[in-house]
């Protein structure tokens, strides 16, 4: 098998990671957002909803740290 089609997959990866990125950020601030208005409907209290949208808020390191800790056990 030549290497130019690796190298192209490699380069449509490295170009759409970015973009996958963002749209991960993008997508966990609504999240939490959406989680927090909800509590408060429910009657939780703004204060203590807000600390609980915080622990709700994972960002990609903590992600990237899960999957590693599932991969070596």
């Amino acid at each position: 098998m030549t290497p130019f089609p690796r190298f192209f997959s490699f380069l449509k990866l490295a170009f759409s990671l970015p973009g996958l990125i963002i749209s991960f950020y993008v997508k966990r601030r609504k999240a939490v957002k959406r989680f927090k208005a909800e509590m408060i409907a429910c009657g939780v209290p703004p204060a203590e909803a807000r600390e609980l949208s915080e622990m709700y808020n994972i960002g990609i390191t903590d992600f990237l740290k899960m999957t590693r800790r599932v991969s070596e056990a």
